[in-house]
């Protein structure tokens, strides 16, 4: 027998064994979207009017202002272009000093830079990273036009204080109030307490409309300036609004307007944002209590959001812990990811990067350097299940019993 057929039935059996699919990854955020947002970008598509400054974008100032109790709202393509806007409004520009805390992003840094005037860094208090009053009332100089306060994770820097001193000195109070939307202190919401605030839309934020912003003030002068600068330098939204025959060239500007698309989406967001935030709340008050153990056994500070201030209402925009001691933070941000968990560090303290190193030349700033070591910020968003949350909270169990080590 010179050739052998083999035929599967003359195979060894093997049991095969299922390969399991890996658990899906949890981000740390994801966009609350829903069909009812395709709807509201698709009726304006229909429309054939998506240009900035329509009757949409409009609207959703209107409802922004009723939000907010605001006055004065303008949307614009960013927060940092709020920003911008709200510098140049107030007339700030080379040779003058803007006070900002390191421990922040980027983006209110590069608005001070991009009028021309020089960004000073303070540390932050350490409860809740916000910018340290004493620091920054010791940082004033001759120089210094106002106060760039940033509530960060939507929580409120002490404004009280920060008020008093900007009053003190004669300086404006601008308020970063990007991650803000949603939160409030004594019933006024953020963004609405300082001279002007910039909110953020960007995909990151509670409600998005993938990028964009707003600048809300009480002031009409700064409103006025705001506008003309987000239009080009002209006064077309009065024109648009009846107000003047035609639209002619009024002062230096840019072109910060939203498109109506952008305005659409971030319209159907706002009628859920009180969903939004119930939801967010829900998990975050569960990561609290949960994590409970892990403080109590000095491995992990948690956040004093909700019992820190009776008269705060609190967005819920993330949730991070401080993990102790620091050159632990990474090992435990490995340890999620190979368990397929998304966590981070959150901002690098601006006066240690290599450009806020050519601008800083008062010494160490110990609490937002302390930040930039220990802080991991864990999955949060609306649409994250319980279950997912569960396996982030045992996952977390398991790097400090020593499996991240």
């Amino acid at each position: 027998m010179t050739t052998a057929t083999v035929t599967a039935s003359a195979l060894p059996l093997r049991r095969l064994r299922r390969r399991r699919s890996p658990p899906p990854m949890i981000p740390v955020h994801r966009p609350f979207l829903s069909r009812v947002d395709v709807q509201a970008v698709t009726r304006v598509l229909a429309t054939r009017q998506i240009g900035g400054n329509g009757p949409v974008g409009r609207d959703v100032e209107r409802l922004l202002a009723r939000q907010l109790d605001a006055p004065h709202v303008l949307l614009m393509t960013s927060c940092t272009h709020a920003c911008q806007a709200a510098l140049r409004a107030l007339k700030i520009g080379p040779g003058d000093e803007v006070i900002v805390p390191s421990y922040s992003y980027v983006s209110m840094a590069n608005a001070v830079l991009n009028v021309g005037a020089r960004p000073v860094f303070v540390d932050v208090e350490p409860a809740h990273l916000t910018m340290d009053p004493a620091a920054a009332a010791a940082a004033i100089t001759p120089r210094t036009k106002a106060l760039l306060a940033v509530h960060y994770a939507g929580y409120p820097c002490d404004m009280d204080a920060l008020t008093a001193v900007a009053k003190r000195h004669n300086l404006a109070l601008i308020e970063d109030a990007a991650q803000a939307i949603g939160s409030a202190l004594r019933g006024r919401a953020l963004g609405t307490i300082g001279d002007v605030g910039c909110l953020s839309f960007h995909e990151t934020k509670n409600i998005t409309c993938g990028e964009g912003g707003a600048f809300v003030t009480s002031h009409p002068v700064l409103a006025h300036r705001a506008d003309l600068l987000r239009e080009k330098g002209t006064n077309r939204s009065e024109f648009l609004q009846g107000k003047v025959p035609r639209y002619e060239w009024m002062t230096e500007g840019d072109n910060y307007v939203l498109s109506e698309l952008q305005a659409a989406l971030l319209r159907s967001q706002l009628s859920k944002l009180d969903a939004i935030l119930t939801v967010r709340r829900r998990l975050g008050l569960r990561y609290l209590d949960r994590l409970r153990p892990l403080e109590a056994r000095g491995v992990i500070r948690l956040p004093r959001f909700e019992s820190a201030h009776p008269q705060v209402t609190y967005n819920w925009h993330l949730f991070y812990i401080m993990v102790q001691p620091p050159w632990r933070r990474d090992a435990v941000m490995a340890f999620l990811r190979q368990r397929r968990i998304q966590s981070t560090f959150h901002f690098i303290a601006l006066h240690t990067t290599p450009m806020g190193q050519r601008l800083h030349t008062a010494g160490p700033l110990p609490r937002a350097e302390a930040a930039d070591r220990q802080l991991l910020r864990l999955p949060l968003y609306a649409g994250l299940r319980l279950n997912d949350q569960d396996r982030v909270i045992e996952s977390l169990a398991m790097a400090f019993a020593g499996r991240a080590a």
